[in-house]
């Protein structure tokens, strides 16, 4: 799952280094890092990952191999971003992560 060689070890020796940080991982695409990063949460079946209804499907992969359902929120018109009303409007005891991509490098409010 993770990228391998001496590339791959390069960069994640930086990247433990620029952010001063014991773990790093390359992977061979988007959607592996996703599925990473869900894996680490301990998302599994039966638990819920919120994902704004304006994004390319792939972000849609990851949970749904997992076994989590994907609960799709609202996105603002102008800035095709989740908000934290929208995410809120469809968080339940079951949601276990949010997906929150920042599309055409506007920054979505997560604070």
């Amino acid at each position: 799952m993770t990228g391998s060689g001496a590339v791959a070890r390069q960069l994640e020796s930086t990247l433990r280094q620029f952010f001063d940080g014991s773990y790093a991982a390359a992977t061979g695409s988007g959607t592996l890092a996703l599925l990473s990063a869900l894996r680490a949460l301990n998302v599994g079946a039966g638990d819920e990952v919120i994902v704004p209804t304006y994004v390319c499907s792939e972000l849609l992969d990851a949970p749904l191999y997992l076994g989590a359902r994907v609960v799709l929120c609202d996105v603002d018109a102008s800035t095709f971003t989740a908000s934290v009303q929208s995410v809120s409007a469809v968080r339940t005891a079951r949601s276990r992560a949010v997906v929150v991509p920042h599309m055409f490098g506007i920054a979505a409010p997560v604070n």
